[in-house]
């Protein structure tokens, strides 16, 4: 198996063309701290409008029809 070594001339080239700072990891100290980030939030939502669909409101009233029609029959109202 051969060994592995950096290529920091490569990495340097590398780093200088996509914009950023190349950072050997003998000489941390030499990275500038990063600056504040404002943090970010993503908040996702859906909405599903229920009564748009006409399944979905018959069943919803044959529900509401069936526990009226228990409640007077068992005198819960």
């Amino acid at each position: 198996m051969g060994s592995q070594i950096a290529d920091f001339d490569l990495l340097k080239r590398i780093s200088e063309v996509s914009g950023g700072a190349f950072y050997p990891a003998s000489d941390t100290s030499a990275i500038p701290p990063f600056p504040e980030l404002p943090e970010r939030q993503l908040t996702r939502r859906s909405e599903l409008a229920l009564f748009d669909y006409p399944a979905v409101l018959i069943v919803f009233m044959v529900a509401i029809c069936a526990e009226w029609i228990l409640r007077r029959k068992y005198q819960l109202l």
